[in-house]
């Protein structure tokens, strides 16, 4: 493990100009320099450093972070090797303390099992390109299927052949344990209690990380039988984990930054073709149904995702599934559907890939009006599966997170299907109604403690963005003179306090947590200690907070225009953010207590509410009248 010491002189050493300098053209714009995001495709620079702050900012996409948040996103990197890479920029001497015997053990372990990886694909490699067999079977199935000599070298693709022991023999020679190989599922034992090979007369694909590293094999058969599966995969191991993997993202992922979109596709011969041919963000769930952890990987690229799936039954039900996830997940998703009988491999072969593209572009279309549309065609004289399909689309219409969004679908549904966009609005509510985590107000708690809210209840209201706001202060301002004995820091932590409050957003929260407790030992933090943290998510937070999209022109000040800034009106600004954040705060618990007093049958416990709504609205009024007084 790297020790503290060494990762704090590398983030204070790496100059975030010049580690994101190095990736991308920066121009100077008075304090700021700009170029154009390498995170995603754009014409018109929105990429911002602050050498000052020591931070980046995409206003276009949103990426934003420290140097090693930079090198971590650009490079694929966890936080430990971006250490490393930056270390080696600048010159840095690593110091590791010692692993526990245990974390050496996985470490180690880790490590043999990569080169019992890496030895079994040159093995296949070598068995493809060397043997009469895999000449004949592997090497000439390949070129039938149009994939080039580079590109099966690009993806080191391989043969075996039909041989229970050849692979391991091989490996025996080598002096590789028969354990190692068992745990990397390329070999196992039979009844009689001897080792075989797994893999045995079938093409090779390996399957790599995002990192790059072998983690896993599938092999295809060339053969006909109807005994004999066409597809075998590695099992999971300590390496692979199938829910995590996609297939061809090590080498898709800056594609799919730049294009900021991501092709899904169902096989690994689709996802080598369509590289090979110059779509290259692309890629395929490997040898499992698309999950939430593919979501997760491929959403830390992009929000947009094309789904291209086969026209019959059984590839719109597989795609139908992914979709309901990627919905889930706040993609932005469109589908394309193949001819009966194509795949994209073939049907790019056929078309070539000029024409290819522009078939992806021509057929691409919003998945919940394509569904929509599906179902309706196939329910046109049916009203009792026209309601099951309506359901049915409702269900995705609610995975979708924004609002707006959802109620233009809901409103193109109701055009397509014929019925009352205020029906439609209405079963929507049932459905997000059975959605929400809701907590009954508990008359036994203590009656000045914190109210919780739900949290789809907060967005809407806004007080997670008023907390935002009150961090950004605390960071711009907060040792600044707010009175003539207190300081910004103070009067907020003071009003905050009085009302035992709890942040609701998460990583506000934090940050809240750790200023307060600096600030009992009488320190101010500003956001350069924060964006010079190991946690990410907090660097992600802040830098987001502080760097502003445009600067005042230097011209202004040349001719006298007088301009009010954060800086000369923080105090104002501190005053209306609180007195905002109390309102928001007062308001919702009006809503929250109307709500559980709509339920309540009990006479004491309606006269508790009662009490609580009288002490809500006296707060909301008097700060609406301090908001007043502000605002004039």
């Amino acid at each position: 493990m790297i020790v503290q010491d060494t990762i704090t002189r590398v983030i204070d050493s790496a100059v975030v100009e010049e580690v994101v300098g190095d990736y991308v053209a920066l121009k100077r714009r008075g304090v700021n320099l700009l170029g154009l995001c390498p995170f995603h495709d754009e014409k018109t620079p929105s990429f911002t450093v602050s050498p000052a702050k020591g931070i980046y900012k995409c206003f276009g996409c949103g990426k934003a972070g420290n140097s090693v948040g930079f090198i971590m996103d650009y490079e694929q990197l966890a936080f430990a090797d971006a250490i490393r890479f930056l270390a080696k920029k600048y010159n840095i001497e690593i110091i590791e303390t010692e692993n526990t015997v245990k974390e050496q053990e996985n470490i180690d372990l880790k490590a043999s099992y990569q080169i019992v990886m890496d030895f079994a694909q040159n093995y296949f490699s070598e068995q493809l390109h060397n043997s009469e067999d895999g000449v004949a079977f592997g090497l000439s199935y390949f070129k039938e299927r149009g994939i080039k000599t580079e590109t099966i070298k690009e993806w080191q693709l391989g043969f075996t052949r039909n041989e229970w022991h050849q692979l391991t023999q091989e490996a025996e020679k080598k002096g590789f344990k028969f354990e190692d190989l068992e745990a990397t599922g390329l070999i196992k034992k039979n009844d009689n209690d001897q080792w075989f090979d797994i893999f045995r007369d079938r093409v090779i694909f390996p399957i790599h990380n995002a990192q790059g590293k072998i983690v896993a094999f599938a092999g295809r058969v060339l053969k006909k039988d109807e005994k004999t599966a066409k597809y075998l995969n590695s099992p999971e191991t300590v390496l692979y984990k199938k829910s995590k993997i996609l297939y061809g993202l090590f080498k898709a992922k800056n594609e799919i930054r730049k294009q900021d979109k991501c092709y899904l596709v169902e096989g690994y011969l689709d996802v080598i073709t369509l590289h090979q041919e110059g779509i290259e963000n692309v890629v395929a769930a490997s040898g499992t149904a698309f999950t939430e952890e593919q979501a997760q990987l491929v959403k830390r690229f992009t929000p947009n995702m094309t789904v291209i799936f086969d026209g019959d039954a059984a590839g719109m039900k597989a795609a139908f599934r992914s979709i309901d996830i990627l919905l889930s997940y706040g993609f932005n998703v469109r589908v394309i559907a193949m001819p009966e009988g194509e795949d994209p491999d073939s049907l790019c072969q056929k078309m070539g890939a000029d024409k290819f593209k522009q078939f992806l572009e021509k057929e691409e279309k919003d998945f919940i009006l394509y569904k929509s549309e599906l179902l309706m065609q196939e329910s046109a004289n049916d009203p009792i599966k026209k309601s099951e399909f309506v359901q049915d689309i409702l269900k995705s219409i609610a995975l979708i997170k924004d609002n707006i969004q959802r109620s233009f679908y809901i409103k193109e549904c109701g055009e397509l299907m014929q019925i009352d966009e205020a029906i439609l609005q209405g079963e929507m509510r049932k459905l997000l109604g059975r959605q929400k985590e809701f907590k009954p107000l508990d008359i036994t708690e203590k009656k000045d403690a914190p109210k919780q809210f739900s949290p789809q209840q907060l967005e809407k209201e806004g007080i997670q963005e008023q907390e935002k706001a009150l961090i950004k202060i605390l960071l711009n301002y907060g040792e600044k003179p707010f009175s003539e004995d207190l300081k910004v820091a103070d009067f907020i932590i003071q009003q905050l306090t009085e009302d035992e409050t709890i942040f609701t957003h998460e990583i506000a929260r934090q940050v809240y947590e750790i200023f307060l407790e600096e600030h009992t030992k009488g320190l101010y933090l500003d956001s350069n200690y924060f964006v010079h943290q190991e946690n990410q998510d907090i660097i992600l937070f802040v830098a987001d907070l502080i760097l502003e999209h445009y600067e005042l022109s230097a011209g202004w000040e040349k001719h006298d225009v007088i301009v009010i800034s954060h800086d000369t009106n923080y105090s104002k600004e501190t005053l209306s953010i609180i007195y905002h954040y109390k309102f928001k705060r007062a308001n919702q618990l009006l809503f929250y207590t109307n709500d559980v007093l709509k339920e309540v049958t009990n006479e004491e416990q309606e006269t508790i509410l009662l009490q609580e709504y009288q002490s809500a609205y006296n707060i909301k009024k008097q700060i609406a009248g301090l908001l007043g007084n502000i605002v004039g």
